[in-house]
């Protein structure tokens, strides 16, 4: 819990001097009695488009406004359209699949079963 509370602190001091950059405050924006939605919200979107093209990984987006809804639980729900962008991000650039085993480890699981005299053993690894 601690090493993720210093990780949003992270996140969030970054977002903080980017705001900075355009004459906003994270404190005026989110940490005032009714927090402006509506530019949270904007200025999220320019972020995340920002470390899109700046070849960020999509995890810095997403945490940063996890970062958010943890600092100001009251935004959670309110905060749609930045998630928006983050599941077009994650449309944009799919996930690479990696083999769950390559098939060098199974051949040599199946040999070592079969040396070892466990035929049924070898079925199941042969099976899976």
């Amino acid at each position: 819990m601690e090493k993720t509370q210093q990780q949003w602190d992270k996140l969030l001091s970054a977002f903080d001097a980017w705001l900075g950059s355009g004459g906003f405050s994270l404190d005026e924006i989110l940490f005032v009695k009714e927090p402006d939605i509506e530019t949270l919200n904007l200025q999220l979107e320019k972020y995340g488009r920002y470390l899109f093209k700046g070849n960020y990984p999509y995890n810095y987006y997403a945490e940063t406004i996890n970062a958010i809804t943890g600092r100001r639980p009251r935004v959670r729900r309110s905060l749609q359209p930045a998630w928006d962008l983050a599941l077009t991000w994650l449309r944009q650039e799919p996930p690479q699949h990696h083999l769950a085993l390559p098939w060098q480890a199974l051949a040599s699981f199946l040999s070592i079963a079969l040396m070892w005299g466990w035929p049924i053993m070898a079925g199941i690894i042969i099976l899976s």
